[in-house]
């Protein structure tokens, strides 16, 4: 069957949109997924309608309503109403101007008020979707320089040592920036968050840097070297830890908005909570509400024993915040295997 073309498909354009803005069910998502990887023309539009949406991304500032906005206007309304109204001297009796009833003010105060609830909110949904759009776009961009990662070292994502200054999640920026793979650091920020936001710059360190620091520095480069993002922790076998080898699976997360320890369920709070950004293997991003991979009900920021650490089997996927290291403890490790 021949690929349909975008611009003589309604219902696919209003599909696509739905795509970028999150708006779909699994089952439609993996419809239009399906369709972008043979049609090069829904790809095209894909990049379309992104360009198209660029302008909800333009002003990232949060406004709230002026306080006690509707009160104001109905007392201004009021005011106006009992102004007095003279006769010019030697003129005609205007005409007489329309008068409200208080009635008529009550409806006018409803429909505004009804106005502002419905008006605000919708801009803050806008705002709020256009930056899980961008989270989204800065995922798949790193989920792209992941893959070329990859095929340069034998199919093997970015390695987390076990032990030392380097094992800590995040050190996959590291990495991507050391082989040239990361244009702008600022890709490791989601666009709803405060640091993305904030006018204090944003660097990732090297792996020199990490080697030479100790104590507090250390941490705190650890702590930030991975963005707004979580990345995987590996797993073990029966032959010691394990990092993560890509065999493009559709269910296994290898990143996602950073996880919060502090909240239920370690669901991030990237997005104010409302769920999470996730980045599977095969390059593909869905937005998660609970922390659960849907189709093998995985827990992407718990290992199968309930801890944020390497996964316990090789399917058992872990994403840990930027400061998290795959092994809680030592005691009988055997090595990095690959």
């Amino acid at each position: 069957m021949a690929p349909t073309h975008p611009e003589q498909n309604d219902p696919m354009r209003e599909q696509l949109l739905g795509y970028l803005l999150d708006a779909l069910d699994a089952e439609e998502r993996q419809h239009v997924e399906d369709e972008l990887q043979r049609n090069p023309h829904l790809q095209r539009e894909v990049e379309l309608l992104h360009e198209a949406l660029e302008p909800l991304r333009a002003d990232e500032a949060e406004y709230e309503p002026p306080p006690r906005l509707a009160a104001r206007t109905c007392q201004f309304v009021m005011e106006q109403r009992r102004r007095p109204h003279t006769i010019p001297l030697g003129g005609e009796m205007p005409l007489a101007p329309n008068r409200w009833s208080l009635a008529d003010l009550t409806v006018a105060a409803g429909i505004f008020i009804a106005a502002a609830m419905l008006f605000f909110p919708a801009i803050q949904h806008s705002r709020t979707t256009a930056r899980q759009a961008a989270c989204q776009n800065n995922l798949r961009q790193l989920g792209v320089a992941l893959t070329e990662y990859s095929q340069r070292n034998h199919q093997y994502f970015p390695p987390v040592p076990p032990q030392g200054n380097l094992a800590a999640a995040g050190v996959y920026a590291v990495q991507l920036l050391d082989n040239g793979l990361l244009d702008d650091p600022h890709q490791l920020l989601c666009p709803a968050t405060e640091e993305a936001q904030s006018s204090e710059p944003f660097r990732v360190p090297t792996a020199a840097e990490l080697q030479a620091a100790t104590g507090r520095k250390l941490e705190q480069l650890r702590r930030r070297m991975g963005g707004s993002y979580g990345y995987s922790l590996g797993y073990m076998t029966d032959r010691g830890y394990q990092h993560v080898k890509n065999r493009s699976r559709s269910s296994y997360a290898i990143m996602a908005d950073a996880p919060a320890t502090h909240a239920h369920d370690m669901a991030s709070q990237n997005h104010g909570g409302r769920g999470q950004n996730v980045l599977y293997e095969d390059g593909h991003v869905r937005h998660l509400v609970q922390c659960l991979t849907q189709s093998c009900n995985d827990h992407i920021f718990l290992n199968d024993q309930g801890q944020m650490a390497a996964g316990i089997h090789p399917d058992d996927a872990v994403i840990g915040h930027s400061s998290a290291t795959p092994l809680l403890r030592t005691v009988g490790y055997q090595g990095a295997g690959r």
